[in-house]
């Protein structure tokens, strides 16, 4: 299987979620890849068992991911944040990401630029760790921050 980028805990948001803690598979994708590979890293996730967030730089990786999430069987449901799109399960998310500033000196640490306001996917953290928004070099998008940078569309839950 592919690994992921990083693993965070959340709690389950299945169908019948316990609140117990459970691994999301966070993928930062830069790249924008052949629908095929998104098809089988989406659904090999799925298979596994383990929720997925993708964080992606542009819509028209989005547009490849909202596809491969479609033929994995999944369905959006309601957004719960603005900038994040999310199956009627929990099992999937999408949210858009831009690459980030270089943390080159103390200044840049400051704890102030580095942690988001909200966890990252509209996730319901298990444990609310430090959320230091630099991963591989990237920002997360903070829902609550303006202006949002807001690369994807969102998908009609209805549809």
């Amino acid at each position: 299987m592919h690994p992921p980028d990083l693993v965070v805990v959340g709690r389950d948001p299945g169908p019948e979620g316990t609140g117990d803690p459970v691994r999301f598979a966070v993928e930062l994708e830069r790249a924008i890849k052949e629908q095929a590979d998104y098809d089988a890293v989406v659904a090999a996730y799925r298979d596994a068992g383990l929720p997925q967030v993708w964080h992606v730089l542009s819509a028209r990786t989005a547009e490849r991911l909202a596809k491969a999430a479609q033929r994995a069987g999944f369905q959006w449901a309601p957004s719960p944040t603005r900038g994040v799109n999310v199956s009627t399960d929990g099992l999937f998310r999408m949210q858009g990401w831009r690459s980030g500033r270089v943390l080159s000196n103390t200044a840049s640490w400051a704890p102030r630029l580095n942690f988001p306001a909200s966890f990252p996917a509209a996730l319901d953290a298990y444990v609310f760790p430090q959320k230091l928004d630099a991963w591989r070099g990237g920002t997360i998008v903070d829902p609550s921050a303006e202006p949002l940078w807001e690369p994807l569309p969102m998908y009609d839950a209805a549809a």
